[in-house]
């Protein structure tokens, strides 16, 4: 981990209201997953990581936790806070 001093005031906004998505991947065998996807709002990322365990307890193989940073155009960008996708390449 690098960890380096910043300047806050260089802040142009804060989102008081962040939205969560969440994956959870089930394994299904022979190597194959399938993917269960869920929107998290009104929520802060303590709530978040507590749906995340929840997924996790109740089975899921890996979860994997990302906090939509933009939904300008007609994407959304998010940004990976925890887990990954088990059908990435290591």
């Amino acid at each position: 981990m690098k960890v380096i001093r910043v300047d806050p005031r260089n802040i142009g906004s804060e989102d008081d209201t962040p939205t969560f998505r969440v994956t959870a991947w089930t394994e299904l065998g022979g190597g194959g997953y399938q993917a269960e996807e869920f929107e998290l709002t009104d929520t802060d990322v303590h709530g978040a990581l507590a749906f995340v365990e929840e997924r996790a307890a109740e089975g899921a193989h890996e979860v994997e936790l990302f906090v939509v940073v933009s939904t300008a155009g007609k994407w959304l960008h998010t940004a990976r806070l925890a887990g990954r996708n088990p059908t990435d390449s290591p």
